[in-house]
């Protein structure tokens, strides 16, 4: 059983030390992975809101142009996506996500989207 135990431990730990190499890989690189929550924009954009409250635009870059097809509103998502440009709204190029978690509208920060409305990317009555 301890044997078991031990060798379960170390698995993990290499997965680990792996997943880790492959993330300093990927941004090394110019790619990156972001997770946080999507929002569809008025315009049929799509902005992801990372942890900080920060959105970024991202464009579909994937190879059959449907990336965000299925994503609703306040969706936990993680994506891979190019360098972010940093502007406000920051802006990307995503290649690959997945669904983490479903969410909500009401998920998504208040602020961040009392912001994006007097930028005009959401309509005044979301």
């Amino acid at each position: 059983m301890k044997r078991a135990l031990k060798g379960l431990l170390a698995s993990l730990l290499v997965l680990a030390c792996l997943g880790i190499a492959a993330v300093g890989v990927l941004q090394a690189t110019g790619w990156n992975l972001i997770w946080g929550q999507y929002l569809q924009a008025g315009d049929g954009s799509h902005i992801m809101i990372d942890r900080h409250g920060d959105p970024i635009i991202l464009g579909d870059r994937s190879r059959t142009g449907n990336l965000f097809h299925g994503s609703r509103d306040g969706d936990t998502v993680l994506f891979l996506c190019s360098d972010i440009q940093e502007s406000y709204p920051a802006r990307s190029r995503a290649y690959w996500c997945f669904r983490l978690e479903r969410g909500t509208a009401s998920n998504l920060p208040v602020d961040t989207l009392g912001q994006l409305k007097e930028l005009g990317w959401l309509p005044a009555t979301f």
